[in-house]
């Protein structure tokens, strides 16, 4: 799971833009697709 966060500058503080289980697929700053179910889990 990837939470993503992005800077709101009228805030100056961090918020939350889209929380990730499979795809990893946010479009914000840029737009970025990751398998998250192909990267490899530590034991």
């Amino acid at each position: 799971m990837v939470y993503v966060h992005e800077l709101d500058p009228m805030a100056k503080s961090y918020v939350p833009v889209g929380i990730f289980h499979n795809r990893l697929k946010p479009t914000v700053p840029f737009p970025v697709d990751i398998d998250l179910t192909a990267v490899d889990r530590r034991r």
